[in-house]
């Protein structure tokens, strides 16, 4: 079952009408079609044993459906964002953007859609736990500490910028720049803005479509985290790494599938995860 899961959310990826987002219906099928095709996946694989298989499904298809759908919304909303240069409709999306991962998230776990609310600053993770008591907990996700780090000592932190768009910023004269003919970059948790073009809002909302697209991700998690949770419940030190540490896997298959899209394609928005960071920002030229 597993093999076939894998197999399926391979192939989907590397459809052709992936790559052609041209229209808002085209982008929202895509957005809910993945969401609902991650979710369903995720919740056959935590499904309890006494559950049937067809309800966890449905289950998760219309949860995942509903949080693709949010998440289509909240990248749609970068666009009169860099428009208007409105702080207001840039953490309208990240927080619709967090609000539609964490349904995601929720679906392919099989839990209830309204269950943990999550949203990422930084390479913190907040999550807030609604089930039985409310409780809210920060967790370290290691692979985005070290490109945030890594950038904090390598390049200026734009606070200002960060703030009012919610998302984290660097500034950089890096050679890199000219040398593949870019102005920004996007890593995970944060955003290198070349000097000089850090009130190019239309950049920010391209490079923030990146960062969305790793969390569109996070339900690859789904097929560790139910075992990874339980450590929570033994002995030191593992039972503090569970509590604080978020493996944020996720952005393996991410940078896997960008690779081969990049090495395959004939030109640069042909490489379908820049081709919607392009269409979302109008930056498709």
């Amino acid at each position: 079952m597993k093999r076939l899961i894998l197999t399926t959310i391979a192939f989907l990826l590397f459809l052709d009408s992936a790559k052609s987002q041209s229209n808002d219906v085209e982008a929202a099928v895509y957005n809910i079609g993945i969401g609902s095709l991650f979710s369903a996946c995720g919740a056959i694989l935590n499904k309890k044993k006494e559950e049937k298989v067809i309800p966890v499904v449905y289950k998760a298809l219309w949860q995942g459906a509903l949080g693709g759908y949010l998440t289509f919304e909240s990248k749609r909303l970068l666009k009169p964002a860099y428009k208007n240069s409105d702080w207001k409709l840039y953490w309208s999306s990240k927080i619709l953007n967090a609000a539609g991962t964490s349904i995601k998230e929720n679906a392919a776990m099989n839990k209830d859609f309204w269950e943990q609310w999550n949203m990422n600053i930084a390479f913190i993770r907040f999550e807030l736990h609604t089930k039985n008591k409310m409780s809210l907990r920060a967790r370290i996700m290691p692979i985005t500490a070290v490109y945030v780090m890594g950038a904090a000592f390598q390049t200026n932190f734009e606070l200002q910028k960060s703030m009012q768009t919610g998302h984290v910023i660097f500034t950089s004269n890096s050679a890199q720049f000219d040398s593949t003919n870019s102005i920004g970059i996007a890593f995970p948790g944060l955003m290198v803005i070349k000097d000089g073009h850090l009130n190019n809002y239309q950049l920010i909302s391209h490079e923030a479509i990146h960062i969305y697209q790793g969390y569109d991700f996070v339900s690859f998690n789904s097929l560790y985290i139910k075992h990874y949770n339980k450590l929570e419940n033994a002995k030191k030190p593992y039972n503090w790494l569970c509590r604080n540490v978020y493996p944020d896997l996720h952005y393996i298959p991410l940078r896997s599938i960008y690779l081969i899209e990049y090495r395959t394609a004939k030109n640069y928005y042909d490489n379908f995860l820049e081709h919607e960071a392009g269409y979302y920002s109008n930056t498709l030229f």
